[in-house]
């Protein structure tokens, strides 16, 4: 099946097919970062969904199209959306996705969680002793291992520099940093 990005949310890509109706898919099924406008190709079995981003034949083919079309059809194009979308990705460095995305492992499992700035800061330097800024970040297993060695003052040692990670750790637009 072959259609266009028409509506992108959160973690959801919406796509009109040529036959008029609308697919809804993951951002994770596309092989590549979704934008509105982009012509894709859609393949599906019965439990994968797997979108592919057409590339044009050539530039020729695309300035024909656009000089084919009437007046009409260029006032029913939609208005393109300012993009202020200026974010930074798991190491830091300016980044053009949404939101800060967590790495994963080759073995799929994430190994970083996108958290709050501000509360996990101030976890870490208040209780960083008990570790429940790890407990903040989904670590759970850390967290413990911080709980049980909070004799040794170690787990406090690991709080103050995660809290000074987290405090010169550039946030995205939503405050979000990950850890």
């Amino acid at each position: 099946m072959i259609g266009k990005i028409v509506k992108i949310s959160d973690d959801k890509v919406f796509i009109g097919l040529e036959d008029g109706s609308l697919t809804e898919a993951r951002k994770e099924d596309c092989a590549f970062i979704p934008e509105i406008g982009n012509k894709v190709e859609i393949f599906q079995n019965n439990t994968t969904l797997l979108i592919h981003k057409l590339e044009p034949q050539n530039k020729q083919d695309e300035s024909e199209k656009e000089a084919t079309m009437t007046k009409a059809e260029t006032k029913m194009q939609p208005a393109a959306a300012p993009a202020i979308n200026i974010n930074i990705s798991d190491i830091g460095k300016v980044d053009s996705s949404p939101v800060a995305q967590p790495s994963t492992t080759a073995s799929g499992f994430d190994t970083r969680a996108v958290v709050n700035k501000t509360v996990y800061c101030l976890l870490a330097f208040f209780l960083g002793t008990l570790g429940i800024q790890k407990f903040y970040a989904g670590k759970t297993g850390s967290g413990i291992l911080c709980i049980v060695f909070c004799w040794t003052s170690i787990p406090t040692i690991i709080g103050l520099v995660d809290c000074l990670r987290g405090v010169f750790q550039k946030a995205d637009v939503n405050g979000n940093i990950v850890v």
